[in-house]
């Protein structure tokens, strides 16, 4: 989660690719996710798929999401 106040400035968009290449880098062909559904478009834009269906964590409606690297 980004704070709020540094949201739109492309920080999440950098923390997400710097985590695909340290992944990419050791090996890794796929980046899965818990994504809180306010932040489903945000990853649709980065190029994950929505996995299954909706579900609950820490009382917060999530989706399952992946991405092949």
């Amino acid at each position: 989660a980004v704070d709020p106040a540094m949201q739109r400035r492309g920080v999440g968009r950098k923390l997400v690719e710097h985590a695909e290449s340290l992944a990419r880098s050791k090996g890794y062909r796929e980046m899965q996710l818990h994504a809180r559904e306010i932040a489903v478009a945000f990853y649709l834009a980065l190029g994950y798929v929505i996995t299954g269906e909706p579900f609950l964590e820490i009382g917060i409606p999530h989706r399952s999401m992946c991405k092949s690297l």
